[in-house]
């Protein structure tokens, strides 16, 4: 009799219906109708649905047979599979004969099982894989799947907003703890596109960005604006309290003129790498890049100050007034800053505490014109100048500005203290402005505790060169100017300064401009090819020290009188009092003007002055130190010309002696003097009192009476009388007719301990 056998067969059979079929032929061999599933266009019918005929084999098994259907079906796809269970239906007992049908039966089944395990197998499947997902089915066969979830709906919930706290991750490292995928996402920040921004620098991304900003806000994460885009507004935008936002090569930008771009409304604000763009920089004062303000209280309160604000490598192009504008704001870092092209300051830090800004680069300004002075600031720091009210109003103090670069300001200020306190700029760079490094009054407050150190200033204007207001592009590089001499300037120091090409080619008022100032120092400052004075002490400067100054080349194109005459030193003005010492001057390239250094130190008429000069270096030049009429109120080393009375010649009335005073000594250099004698005495009188010996003086000389030269006496006496002996005897006569002669000779004596 026949037995089932296994051939490598196909364990399928697929049927395409067109006409109405209910009876499918099937050649595969099986073991029993359980072995058979049924697909109708993929979907499983249950047992319950066909039948199955066939003949049974010897031994058990069919050779293939025919399911029929229990319902005709039409247009479909029928698919018959054989699924042999995974189950061993033989048990065989120990006997003494081997049961040679069932171990065939079992082995049949075996084949049968591995042959439909091979048509399942995911290496050379029968249906189309690309494009889907490997997925298990309920028997736990592996299957080609059309995704996730298509029958449990996982799909579905994975692509729902809420779908990435279905997925878990965990960070390396021990200890570390699963979270969810949306946690671990959201906690990296918030983007505008995520609220619809399309960043195209056209579409307005107000609404999304201002939504953005809120949900960073209340997630405490960044907002992240990505690079290469540029981010478009039609209003100004409201940066809540704690935000940090991070945008290295984005751009916010808006074509708004009076809109405040971005206003940080809170401490605890950092922005990162953000580029802001306006709309141009004529003057608007409306317009602002970065905005921070506090709370002004009421008459006589203080304000109420925003912290921890911080700007790093942001940069504000195009707005009508300022790039950032700090208002009450107390703890600032603005670090590497890059402003350009605005219309009135850099940085404005109203009543501003602890602002800390390095390394600027601040480039073309062209000045507010409400009130025609074309004011701008490459950084203030200022307060309301309108009120006197400086508890409400306070000036800005503990603020600075280090290194950095400030260019292109011809109308007015590269830094401005605006009576500020404590207030420091050091080693910053100034090209083309107007004035350099400014420690000026606000009303009613003076600066005050100030450090300019090693500010490099360069202007290179033509002397003619002026704004479209008439006022000259080059004035004082420096400025130490109090409000008045009741509220004047403290303390402040300019410490290693340079300025190159300064002050105004019409006036004198000198690279460096000092007045109403109280207790300041000037310590090793240097100017080069100043308009026409390096160097000017205005009135009320008093208790200061001016030390180390070196002017080079000071110069004006023209000369009359000493308002155009190219000085290194110009002191000027009532109520003056300090030191200038180790103070020089040098003319070594006299090419670069009509007139160069005419004159090295020039003391002006004033009163209540008392001023002390020492160890100065005026060498060469001509005249060293000058005064515009006699000045008793300066001291120290102090060359100048005095005019004496003669006594004794009937032709010759007056000599000129020159007095240098170094510390305590003074040397009396006396011209020739001669003429017709007419009495037997020789004296001159007229020595001020300053250098006048504490106990009379005498020193040989060469003298000459009627033709016999010989070694006589002169005595400088210490009521300013000089005493011409013809001999060492004092008492000598000398001859009443004839020529009589004292030769040039210079004297020195001590006028006691050094000052």
């Amino acid at each position: 009799m026949a037995r089932l056998t296994i051939p490598d067969e196909e364990t399928f059979a697929e049927f395409t219906v067109v006409t109405s079929t209910s009876a499918f032929p099937i050649t595969f061999s099986l073991f029993a109708k359980a072995d058979i599933t049924v697909l109708v266009d993929g979907v499983e019918l249950d047992q319950a649905d066909f039948t199955f005929s066939g003949t049974i084999l010897y031994g058990g098994g069919y050779d293939g047979g025919t399911v029929t259907l229990n319902t005709a079906v039409d247009d479909v796809t029928v698919r018959i599979e054989r699924n042999v269970s995974l189950a061993r239906t033989s048990n065989f007992a120990p006997a003494s004969s081997t049961p040679v049908g069932n171990v065939d039966l079992a082995l049949n089944r075996l084949t049968a099982y591995a042959q439909d395990l091979k048509r399942k197998k995911l290496d050379a499947p029968t249906f189309e894989v690309a494009g889907k997902y490997l997925a298990f089915d309920a028997d736990g066969v592996p299957v080609a799947s059309e995704g996730p979830g298509t029958d449990s709906g996982l799909r579905t919930d994975l692509a729902a907003s809420t779908g990435g706290a279905l997925v878990s991750v965990i960070q390396s490292g021990t200890g570390a703890e699963a979270e969810s995928v949306q946690t671990a996402v959201r906690r990296l920040g918030v983007y505008p596109e995520q609220f619809g921004a399309a960043a195209d620098g056209t579409t307005d991304d107000a609404t999304a960005l201002g939504r953005a900003l809120t949900a960073a806000a209340a997630a405490n994460v960044p907002l992240i604006l990505r690079p290469g885009k540029d981010y478009r507004t039609t209003t100004g935008l409201t940066v809540p309290a704690g935000v940090e936002i991070i945008a290295y090569g984005a751009t916010l930008s808006t074509a708004a003129a009076a809109t405040k771009l971005l206003t940080l409304d809170g401490s605890n604000i950092t922005i990162h790498g953000l580029k802001l763009e306006g709309p141009g920089a004529t003057f608007n004062a409306d317009s602002c890049g970065f905005y921070a303000t506090g709370t002004v209280n009421g008459a006589a309160v203080a304000p109420t100050y925003l912290e921890n604000v911080n700007l790093i490598d942001c940069e504000a192009t195009g707005f009508g007034r300022d790039g950032i504008r700090l208002d009450y704001v107390d703890g600032a870092k603005i670090v590497r800053p890059r402003l350009t092209s605005l219309g009135y300051c850099g940085v404005e830090a109203i009543s501003c505490k602890n602002v800390e800004i390095e390394k600027p680069y601040i480039d073309t300004l062209s000045g507010e014109t409400d009130s025609g002075e074309l004011n701008a600031y490459g950084v203030t720091f200022t307060r309301i100048t309108s009120s006197s009210d400086t508890v409400r109003y306070p000036p800005s103090e503990d603020c600075s500005v280090v290194g950095g670069t400030i260019k292109n300001i011809p109308t007015w200020h590269a830094l401005d203290t605006h009576g500020g306190q404590r207030i420091t700029f050091r080693d910053v760079l100034v090209r083309e402005c107007r004035r350099a490094a400014v420690l000026t009054h606000a009303t009613h407050v003076s600066s005050v505790d100030c450090l300019v150190d090693n500010v490099r200033a360069f202007n290179t204007a033509a002397a003619t060169a002026t704004n479209s207001n008439a006022t000259e592009k080059r004035d004082s590089a420096f400025w130490d100017i109090g409000l008045s001499s009741a509220v004047p300037a403290k303390r402040n120091r300019f410490i290693n300064n340079y300025a190159f090409g300064y002050g105004p080619a019409t006036q004198n008022y000198g690279a460096f401009y000092f007045q109403n100032a109280n207790g300041c120092e000037y310590l090793n400052n240097t100017d080069e090819n100043s308009y026409s004075v390096g160097l000017r002490i205005n009135e009320d400067v008093t208790d200061f020290r001016l030390r180390g100054h070196v002017t080079r080349n000071s110069r004006a194109p023209a000369t009359g009188g000493y308002n155009t005459v190219p000085l290194g030193l110009f002191v000027t003005g009532n109520n003056q009092s300090g030191i200038i010492e180790n103070c020089r001057t040098v003319r070594d390239d006299t090419s670069v003007d009509t007139y160069v250094l005419d004159g090295a130190c020039y003391i002006g008429t004033g009163t209540g002055r008392a001023i002390k000069l020492r160890n100065n270096d005026f060498d060469g030049l001509t005249p060293g130190i000058t005064f515009q009429t006699a000045d008793a109120g300066v001291t120290g080393d102090v060359t100048r010309d005095h005019t004496l009375t003669v006594v004794g010649f009937s032709d010759n009335e007056s000599a000129t002696v020159t007095a240098t005073r170094n510390g305590p000594n003074v040397t009396l250099s006396f011209p020739l003097v001669t003429g017709t004698s007419d009495t037997t005495t020789f004296t001159m009188s007229g020595l001020p009192a300053e250098i006048r010996p504490t106990a009379n003086r005498h020193f040989p000389v060469k003298i000459m009476d009627t033709g016999t030269v010989a070694f006589g006496l002169l005595i400088v006496s210490t009521d300013g009388t000089f005493t011409v002996g013809k001999s060492a005897n004092e008492s000598d006569a000398w001859t009443a007719s004839g020529n009589k002669r004292l030769y040039p000779i210079a004297v020195t004596y001590s006028l006691g301990s050094p000052e």
